[in-house]
């Protein structure tokens, strides 16, 4: 039960009060990276609110972790759950914050659309994707009502320049800004354990080399690509495994492909995990590849590079942006290219080290959770500022 008082829309800015902000999501769960970013939110300087459109509010308590603020779960049923839009608008309307910030597509466009009609005082939204890889009605009610933001983040420059013509027509170009998003890097190093300890916690033999992927199974992240090639790379090393952690809609079809391949015994599907499982794993890899078509930024990549693995990636916009000189890269869709980049280093082991601390470098210079969040934090008080003197 959502047990604020509504405001008018004067007094939610009053300077004597912390701003309350209302972040509207997907979900609270592990992956959810817009959901870590929300609950690390200084609450001593912000009143933060989250909404998950997906989540039930009987599961809140399991999935909001550490978070002490207030979650509110709608438990929308699908993308046409007419009864979640109406439960979305009596809560910006209840809460009604100083600043929302809303992200994804759906629940992003609906939120944006209901805090106008309300006259919340500012609406931020953050991009989390390439915008060519939308779906075509996902891209039209997006574009659409993009407009309504005060100002829209996007989390990489390929992001940025992902935007269609005629969104382009219809935005304000100085309303877009790129704010990369961010691992925790203390947590990453937290669940730190020993590569012999992490293989023989997923069942991998220690001597074995480890190749890993975190990932939704989906098809633009293509690991049939990666399958692919590890077929390949074990014809000259039997002794190579692959992890896939995550979970999707292809899940069953790349089980049913590693089967097919004679690659049951080399590959593990882990599903889902919690982040502190990952990071172990993260630890216990010896490369970490990701064969993605198209990314918005790539979290998994950038917690790889904080856990000090060498990356193979594709040659695709965002991924450039955030490897950079911190790995090898491959065309997407060419599992050829990947046997051979991995073979590669198998082969030259000593090029490992100082590609792996550059990647590390790398993110503590630009990738962490706490440059984002303070990004956030002062985007947040610029935009008040900005209102209180109009």
């Amino acid at each position: 039960m959502v047990s604020f008082t509504n405001k008018t829309f004067e007094n939610s800015l009053e300077v004597n009060e912390r701003p309350r902000v209302l972040h509207l999501v997907s979900s609270l769960g592990p992956s959810s990276i817009p959901f870590e970013v929300a609950s690390h939110i200084d609450t001593k300087r912000f009143e933060v609110v989250i909404v998950s459109f997906y989540d039930k509010h009987n599961d809140r308590n399991s999935l909001q972790g550490s978070f002490k603020g207030e979650t509110i779960c709608i438990g929308a049923k699908g993308k046409l759950d007419i009864r979640a839009f109406f439960e979305l608008y009596r809560i910006i309307k209840k809460v009604f914050p100083s600043i929302l910030h809303v992200h994804h597509l759906l629940e992003g466009s609906l939120g944006r659309l209901f805090a106008k009609m309300l006259r919340v005082p500012i609406i931020v939204t953050t991009q989390h994707g390439d915008h060519k890889g939308y779906p075509f009605l996902g891209n039209l009610l997006n574009g659409l009502t993009l407009n309504l933001s005060d100002i829209i983040i996007c989390n990489s420059e390929n992001t940025k320049n992902s935007f269609l013509w005629w969104e382009n027509f219809l935005i304000s170009p100085q309303k877009k800004i790129v704010v990369y998003n961010g691992v925790d890097l203390s947590s990453i190093d937290n669940n730190y354990i020993p590569p012999v300890e992490g293989r023989k916690m997923i069942g991998i033999n220690p001597s074995h080399f480890l190749i890993g992927n975190v990932g939704r199974l989906v098809s633009h992240k293509d690991q049939r690509t990666l399958i692919q090639a590890i077929a390949k790379v074990a014809r000259e090393i039997p002794t190579v495994n692959l992890v896939i952690v995550g979970s999707g809609e292809l899940e069953n079809h790349l089980k049913e492909m590693a089967k097919e391949l004679d690659l049951s015994h080399l590959i593990l599907f882990t599903g889902e995990l919690e982040r502190s499982q990952v990071y172990k794993i993260l630890h216990s890899l010896d490369i970490f590849v990701m064969s993605s078509l198209r990314e918005g930024f790539c979290n998994a990549v950038a917690e790889a590079m904080a856990s000090k693995k060498i990356i193979v990636a594709t040659n695709v916009g965002s991924l450039l942006e955030v490897v950079g000189n911190a790995g090898k890269y491959f065309s997407p869709g060419d599992p050829q290219a990947l046997a051979k980049a991995i073979l590669d280093l198998i082969n030259n082991r000593k090029e490992w080290e100082s590609i792996a601390i550059a990647g590390r470098r790398r993110v503590e210079e630009k990738f962490t959770l706490e440059k984002c969040v303070e990004t956030y934090e002062r985007m947040y008080i610029d935009l008040l500022e900005k209102k209180r003197s109009q």
